[in-house]
Formats: structure tokens, sequence, C-alpha cells
């Protein structure tokens, strides 16, 4: 029930038309709950796919 309640929370607070429960990570110290998304409209965030691309490395480079 309190996951569900925080699952609604967090869409009111980030404006997403849908989320759902996607899985649990155990960590020695604590527990994360990942949840997944989806928003509706054309709004992107401030800089868009450009700034992903630029942050990036060349594919084929660094230590990935």
């Amino acid at each position: 029930m309190l996951l569900q309640k925080s699952i609604k929370k967090l869409i009111a607070t980030v404006g997403a038309s849908q989320m759902r429960f996607w899985g649990k990570i155990k960590g020695q110290k604590m527990d994360y709950f990942i949840v997944e998304g989806t928003f509706e409209g054309g709004a992107e965030a401030e800089g868009g796919e450009e700034a992903v691309t630029e942050a990036a490395e060349p594919r084929g480079t660094g230590a990935n």
C-alpha cells in the first residue's frame, strides 16, 4: 500500500501520464525500488537529445 501511494505521489510530482513498478534492487544498506513511467506530449527536458549526445563518449572508446 505504501509503495502504491508513493508511486501516485511521484506521478503528481513529475507530471507523468502513468507509472508502474518495474523491480527491486536489494542493497547492503537499503533496497531500491524501480518505477517505469511515461510522459505524454511533446515537452522535452532542457537540452533534449542534443545534450545527451554531446556528453557521450564516441562509440568504441572509453572504459566500457
